[in-house]
């Protein structure tokens, strides 16, 4: 997948990652990291190099920083994304789905670092000494861990362009049935989502319309949603019916015009 010089786009890079797992067993967390930087690549137009330090990565899906590293180098070994290092530990990393970097493996106690050098310049961070456990210890002015924030599943479908209405009414109807909004739960669901609209001409939010409408806590790709595509069909055809119409009584107006319009000059010479 290197040199793959195509325009990005949500839908091309939707369709990378779909290809890619024909070969590639990704699990829950990587893919959700490929859908987490595909969002933050749109928030940036989709520029070809963008910046994300590991703390907002680990707080918007919900790991630590040896889980967003391990993912990472799977993304880039599979040829998904492109990752420069930071080049001091205050530094943003900087990625890229075109662009290759010139870059060495990290190892995990470089990401440690550079985790903990991100959380002590954005918060206000005292170090102190524990002389009983002889070790430093982080104390964060508002006792924040910028790492343990939960992963917030209605961000993610918003995130990911579904709409907000929407969202709202299934997030009801999952806590009428009890289920649980986690990260698996939403990477689970996306991947039902992507299957059902390569197999159906659907759009996501006609499709989640449609959950909601069934009352589904969740989805699976096998379940019949002809009934989605069906009624869009029925719509397109009444709407080319209502135009044929439209057009027909204005030709039947222009006509009738042009009939008294003779009748008119007829009198006129007599």
């Amino acid at each position: 997948m290197k040199g793959d010089n195509r325009d990005i786009g949500g839908y091309a890079l939707m369709d990378k990652m779909r290809r890619a797992r024909r070969t590639f067993r990704f699990t829950a967390t990587e893919q959700a990291l490929f859908y987490e930087l595909v969002a933050v690549c749109n928030s940036e137009d989709w520029a070809d190099v963008f910046s994300c330090s590991n703390s907002e990565l680990c707080y918007a899906i919900d790991v630590t920083e040896r889980t967003l590293m391990t993912a990472r180098n799977t993304l880039v070994n599979a040829g998904l994304i492109y990752y420069e290092k930071g080049k001091s530990t205050r530094s943003r990393g900087k990625y890229s789905f075109t662009k290759e970097f010139e870059t060495v493996a990290e190892t995990v106690a470089e990401t440690v670092a550079e985790t903990v050098a991100e959380t002590v310049a954005k918060n206000d961070t005292h170090i102190t000494y524990n002389k009983t456990k002889q070790k430093h210890k982080l104390k964060v002015k508002d006792n924040t861990d910028v790492l343990s924030q939960k992963f917030d599943f209605k961000k993610s479908l918003l995130s990911y362009g579904f709409e907000e209405k929407l969202v709202d009414d299934w997030l009801l109807v999952r806590k009428n049935k009890k289920a649980t909004n986690s990260e698996t739960a939403y990477s689970q669901f996306i991947l039902e989502v992507e299957k059902a609209i390569a197999n159906y001409p659907l759009k996501i939010n006609d499709l989640l319309r449609h959950i909601v409408a069934k009352s589904w806590s969740g989805y699976k790709a096998n379940w019949d949603v002809s009934e989605i595509w069906q009624n869009a069909n029925n719509q397109n055809f009444n709407n080319q019916k209502t135009t044929v119409k439209n057009e027909q009584n204005k030709q039947s107006g222009a006509a009738l015009g042009r009939v008294a319009t003779g009748a008119q000059h007829r009198a006129v010479t007599l």
